[in-house]
């Protein structure tokens, strides 16, 4: 794993080290929210030339997309280690904390799939 980012949930911080936490987190993670916006868009537009042409290219490109981003999200996620939680064991808290990454990285995709069906389902 490249780069990993630690997540330490049992680390005892005070209010303004948390203020400045959650300013760095949002700082962050709003480009790469609005990055992913665009994933979206660019798959219901697929999808939708698909839908009306009925093209088995775009098919094959629309699944091929679907499945990028399912892989990117997996990977994206599985930087993070996830220390603090209520796990003894070294090898149960690794285990725990790629889960958890895993989890956190296949609802990310279910999301998206979810708008990218919203958006072709509000076309006419």
């Amino acid at each position: 794993m490249r780069d990993p980012k630690l997540i330490d949930l049992s680390k005892q911080q005070s209010e303004a080290e948390w203020q400045a936490t959650l300013d760095s987190f949002f700082l962050a993670a709003t480009p790469k929210v609005f990055e992913w916006m665009r994933w979206v868009i660019a798959l219901a537009a697929l999808g939708y030339v698909q839908r009306k042409t009925g093209s088995a290219g775009l098919a094959v490109l629309l699944v091929a997309g679907h499945a990028l981003v399912l892989f990117y999200f997996n990977a994206y996620f599985m930087r993070f280690e996830f220390r603090g939680l209520s796990v003894r064991r070294p090898r149960a808290a690794r285990i725990a904390s790629l889960s958890l990454s895993g989890l956190l990285g296949f609802l990310t995709y279910i999301v998206v799939r979810a708008s990218v069906d919203a958006v072709l389902m509000a076309q006419p």
